[in-house]
């Protein structure tokens, strides 16, 4: 393994140790504050954008939905991670490879989002 792949390597671990991270801590603070009596009201609008805007608000349900989106986000994160490194490090094979996983995630995404 070279310089440059061990790079990319701990490159794509922090955005995964990032991401993992930030879903979590968002999840345990809308649990804590859910707990401590502030009331589980969600925004009636349950876009992405609108949740993130009552997660910035501290509304319980609104940072655990926060929490959930950003675990949801952080694979993604890491595979658009892996795309770019291994064109940087001209590995195109690889790169291809996890341009077709980042498709394959997209595609699902939006399945689910139609279901």
């Amino acid at each position: 393994m070279t310089d440059r792949e061990s790079t990319l390597n701990v490159i794509v671990g922090m955005v995964l140790l990032v991401g993992a991270s930030a879903g979590m801590v968002a999840m345990a603070v809308g649990a804590g504050l859910g707990l401590s009596g502030h009331p589980l009201q969600a925004s009636a609008d349950r876009s992405p954008l609108a949740v993130f805007g009552g997660a910035v608000a501290l509304q319980p349900a609104d940072l655990m939905g926060a929490g959930i989106l950003i675990l949801m986000a952080t694979p993604v994160f890491g595979v658009v991670t892996l795309v770019l490194g291994f064109l940087c490090i001209g590995r195109y094979r690889f790169a291809l490879i996890s341009l077709l996983v980042l498709l394959l995630l997209v595609i699902s995404f939006v399945f689910v989002a139609r279901a």
